[in-house]
């Protein structure tokens, strides 16, 4: 076996639980949109579907890299190069999806919501363009995608929590005011 089959297999664990893990989780989005569906149909509320879109995209990307890592006899250099190019994709469909929603969001929203992903898109890519060279490089590709992973799981629950219609504190019965 080669160097690099060997580096691939001693991740094999990893990615097959990386990738279950993901296929698993990846049911709170459709949860979370099934059970909210009043908060993507309310007018002028563009954000949470800008989550769950993104969302969507970081658990597909997630599950679809740790496959390709369990795909036997891959090359040194088609791993990187794959890795890469998917990584690249990636960035250009978060940057689509900034470029859409950063008008209708605030500075600092748009900062938590984007930066990291980008971030996480940008290393993705350095790391399959260095493996090319040198398959170490591809070590870290795993905190990249566990942080992504943990960056979906935070949205959906977010989905399924989050924008609420402000409750009416006018003096109700029953609130003590």
């Amino acid at each position: 076996m080669s160097d690099f089959g060997s580096f691939l297999e001693s991740w094999n664990v990893f990615y097959t639980a990386l990738a279950g893990g993901t296929a698993a989780v990846m049911g709170l989005i459709f949860l979370a949109v099934s059970l909210r569906l009043e908060i993507f149909a309310r007018s002028g509320l563009h954000e949470p579907r800008e989550v769950a879109w993104q969302t969507f995209l970081n658990f597909f990307w997630v599950f679809f890299i740790s496959l390709y890592f369990l795909i036997p006899g891959n090359s040194q250099q088609s791993f990187g190069a794959v890795l890469a190019i998917l990584s690249l994709i990636g960035l250009i469909l978060v940057l689509r999806r900034w470029v859409k929603a950063h008008a209708r969001l605030p500075l600092t929203r748009n900062i938590v919501a984007f930066v990291p992903l980008l971030l996480c898109y940008l290393a993705l890519m350095l790391s399959g363009l260095l493996g090319i060279a040198n398959f170490h490089f591809l070590n870290a590709t795993a905190p990249v995608l566990v942080m992504l992973l943990g960056i979906a799981v935070n949205n959906a629950w977010e989905l399924l929590f989050a924008y609420r219609k402000p409750e009416n504190t006018g003096g109700d019965k029953g609130t003590g005011a």
